[in-house]
């Protein structure tokens, strides 16, 4: 892990199930943002910790009992990165038991000579 070539700091995000709607049964997405670092060759790393946009909120006196609320995390998120960014300008390390390498940003070196490339093939033909 070479967490200390990173040169900047995005924030991601990824939309994922979170529960089903007792009345209707349909499904209740959220999204979940993070901070990546980005290095020159497109090798990301990704902060350990997730925001997410909706929580499940246990209610007894709702008809359900429970129910997902909409959170704006936004706020939270870009100023995480803005500080990350600021460490990053002045050569401050950042602490490597936060980090995990993630998926290589789309068409970089990384991407192409970590198999990432193959990997999304395969997922979109598994997709259709």
């Amino acid at each position: 892990m070479n967490l200390s070539a990173a040169t900047s700091a995005e924030v991601n995000s990824w939309v994922f199930q979170i529960g089903t709607c007792p009345e209707e049964g349909t499904p209740i997405h959220a999204e979940s943002f993070w901070v990546s670092v980005v290095c020159e060759d497109g090798t990301r790393f990704d902060h350990a910790v997730r925001f997410p946009n909706c929580v499940k909120v246990e209610d007894r006196d709702h008809e359900f009992g429970e129910y997902f609320a909409h959170v704006d995390v936004s706020a939270k998120v870009e100023a995480l990165a803005v500080r990350i960014q600021e460490a990053l300008d002045a050569g401050i390390a950042l602490n490597a038991d936060l980090w995990r390498e993630g998926r290589p940003v789309y068409g970089s070196d990384r991407y192409v000579t970590s198999g990432a490339e193959e990997d999304q093939i395969a997922f979109e033909r598994e997709e259709g």
